[in-house]
């Protein structure tokens, strides 16, 4: 009995030692978690116990670990496990979402990162970001099955770390070379806290700037440079000179820009000059990326004020010593989110650049678009297409000398960790760089070369620029919001950010699809659709107009031919786009609008767009603030919906006049019809004005005088 009692004592303590242990490494593994170290907090829940013994919590952490150490497979069986036992915080949803994403299963991914959005309501930019992720998973179903360009690998183990490994630059002078910056074990100064002192536990490596070379078919392991240029700061890789006699790198501490180093590789010593600036590329205000097409000639990243939104491209060309004013290059390159590491070929015409525009698959993809000598104009910008791109950041794209291959840094889950170095094998050599072209670059052709000229600028002068605006198409399952018109948005975006004069008036018309009030309401909600999506980019509520006409004022009608032409019913689903105020702007706004051939043309729409851009008078019958039901919209030719975003309310509106007299007889016959509340409103180029405004067009629009009375 005593020996029993003495084996039952033997085996509570060890199993209270047991938890107790457990308990120490599931409180050591939460501290790597917070501080990010993903893979020693894995390494401690797995001492802890295993996917039947963690808890909930435990269990959405470790799925969240191997999600950051790209184990994705671990990580959706435990997400899985979470959903199966109910445990759905809308963390599970997120992080599955994900890892489909990074798996290209885009219709998967979807699913929950809408299962996401339906759990998470709070107004933050994660929710918009993965509003984004959708419309990139979108993207990813469509260019899935696309004819591939080049088949990509990984760089390997040799050269590729659990740390950040990007910034490829090939070797100017030894086409067998590649240096790049990794930040790894082996670095200066070994794992650092933000302030630069020792920290074993909970630091991180700095980046320093390595090399490796191509002998008998492969790569060699990754060798560091001398303790000269790399030291216990970052050092990050940015380009060669043309004649590979300089390298420029930047020297930073953590959170800051840092300065811009150039090491002039002398033989006798290694000699570094520092510079905050190199002409037009300022290291210290944040631009970056730099990249030399000949020593003349340099293209970078910035997200300096006058830009389309996050960072932008700009050139700058070095002339009698001088480097001048960088230029943006434009808005069919740049777009509101980031644009960066460009790269030109030799030919100076085919720009390859990373940009996490909604175009991408997710992250930032590399994109390719082509100046044109003619039109001296850039082509649309085109995804590179999987598996060059990924759902993650794939960055640092360059050429080989051959244009064979192409290098690359992705942070996509097949790697080691962290970013990896890739190489991308073209089915097609890239002939555009294998040349010089007469003129060399696109810089020479582009009709802005007056920038560039030998002679000094004031830095007063402003800069034209040229937007194209289209009207906005929607197919009948009403969804507004589509990747086609979310590239318009952009556009649109970008010009209301830089020019916050202007004004928008969005002004939607549809088919016939039941009783006209209901064809009314539903249009306008269309308006809002594009409203809600420009206030959360930025853009203020009351720079906007929101309208619908319904199926009053069509394009096009195919007549008695085809009661029902799908190409007819088409270009009457739209959503007008007029800007107001652009006269005293720097912009040139060249407004696109569809060819309609002669035989479908529709004097309905002819005669409102004609009238919307000058005064009309209209009867305001109803200010609701719902759907308004009255046979009044069958028995008049015209009719609107105006929505005001500040009250909340639909102002519902007869007629569309040029007289005030006629729009007064319209009125006093509605008011006979038992809409007591009518009055009359006048409207110049779509705006709404009030009868103490009547002074300010009195010249243009004598009528006015009898609206003011």
């Amino acid at each position: 009995m005593r020996c029993a009692i003495l084996i039952s004592f033997a085996l509570g303590l060890s199993l209270n030692l047991s938890a107790q242990s457990a308990s120490r490494m599931i409180k050591e593994g939460n501290e790597y978690f917070v501080h990010g170290k993903y893979r020693s907090a894995l390494q401690y829940y797995k001492q802890a116990g295993n996917a039947q013994t963690w808890d909930g919590e435990i269990k959405l952490r470790a799925a969240i670990c191997q999600y950051e150490v790209n184990e994705i497979d671990g990580a959706i069986s435990l997400l899985a496990d979470l959903v199966q036992a109910g445990k759905t915080h809308h963390d599970v949803f997120l992080y599955l979402a994900r890892c489909y994403h990074h798996k290209n299963q885009f219709v998967q991914a979807v699913n929950y990162y809408k299962q996401f959005l339906r759990k998470f309501h709070e107004p933050t930019p994660l929710r918009e970001w993965v509003k984004d992720e959708v419309v990139r998973c979108e993207n990813g179903i469509g260019l899935r099955y696309a004819v591939e360009r080049a088949y990509v690998e990984n760089m390997g183990a040799g050269i590729n770390s659990f740390g950040d490994d990007y910034a490829p630059a090939p070797s100017p002078n030894y086409q067998e070379r590649l240096y790049f910056t990794s930040a790894r074990e082996d670095s200066e100064g070994g794992m650092l806290s933000n302030n630069g002192s020792v920290d074993s536990k909970y630091g991180s490596y700095r980046s320093d700037i390595y090399y490796t070379e191509h002998d008998n078919g492969i790569w060699r392991s990754a060798s560091a440079l001398d303790h000269v240029l790399n030291s216990r700061l970052n050092e990050e890789i940015l380009c060669f000179s043309s004649d590979g006699q300089q390298m420029y790198y930047l020297r930073s501490s953590p959170g800051n820009a840092g300065d811009l180093m150039i090491d002039t590789f002398s033989v006798a010593s290694r000699i570094n000059v520092k510079g905050t600036s190199l002409g037009q590329f300022q290291s210290r205000l944040g631009d970056k990326d730099l990249f030399f097409y000949s020593d003349s000639i340099m293209l970078f990243a910035s997200d300096r004020e006058g830009g389309f939104g996050g960072y932008d491209l700009y050139y700058s060309v070095k002339r009698k010593g001088r480097w001048r004013d960088a230029v943006n290059l434009g808005g069919t390159i740049n777009s509101f989110y980031d644009d960066v590491s460009p790269f030109l070929a030799l030919n100076g015409r085919v720009l390859y650049f990373s940009s996490n525009r909604l175009e991408s698959i997710g992250g930032k993809d590399v994109f390719t678009a082509v100046f044109d000598d003619i039109t001296t104009r850039w082509s649309p910008v085109v995804n590179m297409g999987i598996p060059i791109n990924s759902a993650g950041d794939d960055t640092d794209f360059c050429l080989s000398a051959d244009g064979l291959k192409a290098y690359l840094s992705s942070d996509r889950k097949t790697g080691y960790g962290g970013r990896d170095l890739y190489s991308a094998y073209f089915k097609d050599q890239v002939r555009e760089h294998l040349a010089l072209s007469m003129p060399i670059t696109f810089i020479q052709l582009e009709p802005l070369s007056s920038e560039i000229s030998d002679l000094p600028t004031s830095g007063t002068t402003k800069e034209v620029r040229e937007y194209v605006i289209s009207d906005l198409w929607f197919e009948p399952n009403d969804l507004v919001i589509t990747p086609q018109n979310i590239r318009k948005l952009e556009v649109l975006t970008n010009l209301l950010l830089i020019y916050p004069a202007l004004k928008l008036d969005l002004i939607c018309h549809d088919i016939p699809s039941g009783p006209k009030s209901y064809d009314l309401f539903f249009s306008v909600k269309k308006s809002e659709q594009v409203a809600q999506y420009l206030v959360r980019k930025g853009i203020s509520s009351d720079r906007l107009y929101i309208k619908g006409c319904g199926a009053y004022y069509p394009i096009a009608d195919a007549g008695d031919r085809e009661a029902n032409n799908p190409s007819v019913d088409r270009l009457n689903r739209r959503i007008e786009l007029h800007i107001y105020d652009a006269e005293d702007q720097p912009v040139t706004l060249v407004m696109e609008k569809p060819v309609i051939p002669d035989d479908l043309r529709d004097t309905r729409g002819i005669r409102f767009d004609t009238l919307q851009e000058q005064l009309v008078y209209r009867v305001q019958i109803a200010n609701v603030g719902q759907l308004l039901q009255h046979n009044v919209f069958d028995e008049y030719a015209d009719a609107m919906i105006e929505y005001d975003s500040d009250g909340r309310m639909y102002r519902y509106m007869i007629g569309m006049e040029v007289l005030y007299k006629n729009a007064a007889i319209l009125r006093d016959a509605l008011v006979r019809q038992g809409l007591a509340d009518a009055f009359v409103v006048a409207y110049i180029k779509g705006r709404r004005i009030s009868r103490g405004e009547v002074f300010l067009y009195l010249n243009q629009y004598p009528d006015l005088v009898n609206f003011a009375e």
